[in-house]
């Protein structure tokens, strides 16, 4: 049950929504990956990543492999958090052509301090919002650069995930933050469990890596909660309708809970409708809830210039009043 009254605005980001601020996409990043010195110095993983460039997969068959070494499945570990890390330095100094504060007025519409909190979701593991607009997950310590948000994040300055009742602290921090509420549906660069970091939800079978980590667990569970809640409008920016568990729960929401979806996105309609169509067929139906579409980028709806664009009145409009 969800302790807190929430509004009817629900954001979901993805790897899309980060690109605005300079950050990498999945086939952006596997270069990084590929290129790594730990991969190219061993004979099992650079053919593997050589011949397919999701590296998600490569992932998910690497650490399922039991002829893979112990050695070889934590140098592609490694290499991808490396991969992170160079998403985070390339996200952390903001972008020239975008108006931040634009796009602050835009999550103002999820953090209502004095009445109903509005709640955004991602699929990403980057920081940005932590860095740029002081979001806090509950369940998660405050990382510390939020107070310094164009400071490297090194391994000294990640948190550690607070051990305990994961259902009773989250519920606690539900109800003591103010703003937004911001869930974290695959974990983060820059978290911390143990004597380790805590593990990001990368490769083919997310849905077993959640179930298996008690506060990833809780906030699906939240996810789930809060659309099956009825009548919500959700803002979908940069997320790419690839993700089973994910669209399960949107399929649901459009299908009994009357959801209302609006994306943002710098694909036409036809173009993201081919992405799914290529793989994730049965998601489609998602689409029936489509209420507004906006075919631009973040910087074309706050540009520079600082000037109130026509697609964010638009959007306002739509979003907010329709």
């Amino acid at each position: 049950m969800i302790p807190v009254q929430l509004s009817e605005f629900v954001l979901l980001t993805g790897a899309g929504f980060t690109k605005n601020f300079g950050g990498l996409l999945g086939n952006e990043m596997w270069p990084r990956i590929v290129g790594n010195k730990l991969v190219q110095q061993s004979p099992y993983l650079r053919p593997k990543l050589q011949a397919d460039s999701n590296y998600e997969s490569v992932y998910s068959g690497v650490m399922k492999d039991t002829g893979a070494s112990p050695e070889d499945k934590k140098r592609l570990h490694d290499a991808i958090y490396h991969a992170y890390h160079v998403l985070d330095e390339a996200t952390r100094v903001p972008q020239g052509n975008l108006n931040i504060h634009g796009v602050m007025d835009l999550l103002c519409w999820f953090g209502n301090k004095n009445g109903p909190k509005g709640v955004a979701f991602t699929t990403n593991q980057d920081v940005k919002l932590e860095r740029m607009f002081q979001f806090l997950t509950p369940g998660v310590p405050e990382i510390d650069i939020i107070d310094k948000p164009q400071e490297e994040l090194t391994p000294l300055k990640f948190v550690r995930i607070r051990d305990g009742d994961t259902e009773a602290i989250c519920v606690d921090d539900l109800k003591n933050r103010n703003g937004i509420i911001y869930i974290k549906l695959h974990g983060s660069f820059g978290w911390t469990r143990g004597n380790g970091p805590a593990g990001l939800v990368i490769g083919t079978d997310k849905t077993t890596l959640i179930n298996d980590d008690a506060l990833l667990r809780w906030n699906f569970q939240f996810f789930k909660e809060v659309i099956a809640q009825g009548r919500k409008k959700l803002l979908v920016i940069g997320y790419g309708f690839k993700d089973e568990h994910i669209n399960k729960v949107l399929l649901d929401g459009v299908e009994k809970h009357g959801l209302q979806i609006y994306i943002i996105s710098p694909s036409s309609k036809g173009q993201l409708e081919a992405e799914v169509t290529s793989g994730n067929f049965y998601a489609l139906p998602i689409f029936k809830g489509l209420s507004g579409y906006y075919q631009h980028t973040l910087a074309e709806i706050f540009p520079a210039s600082q000037v109130e664009t026509i697609f964010f009145k638009e959007l306002r409009d739509e979003y907010l009043k329709g």
